[in-house]
């Protein structure tokens, strides 16, 4: 399958899958596929492809332009292990062991994609004045199905289908499905020394996606991009990483991140921000598989509520969950405009530690959330639906016309919430039955 993808680059022809593929990957670092410039991959009939990448991606599209993915089926059926000790890694078909954790994850980054940076992208690492490799996303991150770093852009997926088998537990949802994440520009070369930001590294840009569907996922699109559209997203089964019997939820020390179906996360250099995206009409049925990880306020570590976003002039309209996890986690954001957020979640199932909407983490700066509908299912809400902001540097914040249902709520689950900051405009209605 390598090979048919190569051979399909520059707009040689449309590779056309009409039968079903099983694209074995495992934890074996030598099998990803990288995709490059001028790919178009179509599926008609009976056409799927079956995986199961294990803390390594299946699809890696590394600076590459002009991708177009049409009518995708991707059915997932690996395991992604609660124990991030997997005690080595596989290379070639034969077992390497190796000390430490999330070895399959970094034994994939530093010697399949560094290495594949400098000989197709005549990316240097020079490491004569210290260790220096492409950009780490983290363990959760390298586990996506899709992998999409750097300079990428001008990608269409449309009519996507990712998923697991109807009788799958949660202990075997695809872990991300998605990942786009800061990578080095082509062409230079990198010293420890070179910092990271706008100069050296890019984002990836103009990815546009539509019709996608997922089912039976932790993670749906995690990371960072600018200049990218959402359109008409649907998701169904969803989860959190755990093992055969349900426990150890989010893997042993809790070290898989808090999943979601949306995580545009704030990159942490300079000059890289998430910018000019737009998510529009999603609906997240979601239908949760276990249970949440976090049982008490001390040690919590996250939730898994459906969108969790960072950006600046961006746009998220008619967004609807039902995810008892919750809606919304903004982060920090400015000229942000969130238009029509509706649906459910219940307070009683996070073990009343999270409202449905919340910001954890400022500063906001000129935001708009309006027209917002939100129930919560719990038979006796303890907890406000609304959070607060404690960021005191943030300002101009609008929430107007934000409604929320309670049932039988104890006093302090009816209290307004506190906004720090200066120049905000507030209209927020409780109402209980």
């Amino acid at each position: 399958m390598a090979a048919a993808f190569s051979d399909a680059k520059n707009h040689a022809f449309t590779l056309v899958v009409d039968c079903p593929v099983y694209v074995h990957v495992g934890s074996d670092i030598s099998r990803p596929i990288f995709v490059e410039d001028g790919t178009s991959v179509r599926f008609v009939g009976n056409g799927l492809f079956i995986t199961d990448n294990v803390f390594i991606p299946t699809w890696v599209i590394a600076n590459s332009s002009q991708i177009d993915l049409r009518d995708w089926r991707v059915k997932y059926i690996g395991q992604l292990p609660v124990d991030p000790d997997t005690k080595g890694y596989v290379a070639n078909g034969t077992f390497v062991p190796m000390k430490g954790k999330y070895q399959p994850a970094g034994a994939f980054h530093d010697m399949i994609l560094t290495p594949w940076l400098t000989a197709n992208r005549g990316i240097r690492f020079d490491r004569t004045s210290g260790t220096v490799t492409s950009p780490w996303p983290g363990p959760t991150g390298t586990s996506a199905v899709f992998y999409i770093l750097g300079t990428t852009n001008s990608v269409k997926i449309d009519g996507m289908k990712i998923f697991v088998p109807e009788r799958a537990d949660g202990a075997h949802f695809v872990p991300v499905c998605f990942l786009t994440t800061v990578g080095f520009k082509s062409n230079q070369v990198i010293t420890a020394a070179v910092p990271i930001d706008a100069n050296s590294a890019a984002l990836p840009s103009e990815i546009e996606v539509s019709n996608l569907e997922l089912d039976g996922t932790y993670m749906g699109w995690l990371g960072s991009l600018k200049s990218s559209h959402f359109r008409n997203i649907r998701s169904f089964r969803y989860g959190d990483l755990q093992d055969d019997e349900g426990e150890n939820v989010g893997g042993v020390g809790k070290w898989f991140a808090p999943p979601h179906l949306f995580y545009i996360t704030s990159p942490k250099f300079n000059d890289l921000r998430n910018s000019h995206l737009e998510i529009s009409g999603v609906l997240d049925w979601g239908q949760r598989v276990g249970v949440a990880r976090d049982k008490h306020d001390a040690n919590r570590s996250g939730y898994a509520l459906s969108l969790k976003i960072s950006a600046s002039d961006s746009s998220v309209k008619d967004y609807t969950s039902y995810r008892p996890d919750g809606l919304l986690d903004l982060l920090p954001s400015e000229r942000l405009v969130i238009d029509g957020l509706r649906g459910a979640y219940d307070s009683s199932f996070l073990n009343n530690i999270y409202p449905a909407v919340r910001f954890p983490v400022g500063p906001y700066h000129n935001v708009i959330i309006e027209n917002v509908e939100v129930e919560d299912r719990a038979q006796k809400a303890t907890i406000a639906p609304i959070g607060g902001i404690l960021d005191a540097n943030s300002s101009n914040v609008t929430l107007r016309n934000v409604n929320a249902v309670l049932h039988s709520p104890a006093t302090a689950a009816a209290r307004l919430p506190v906004f720090l900051g200066e120049n905000h405009s507030i209209e927020i209605r409780i109402e209980s039955n």
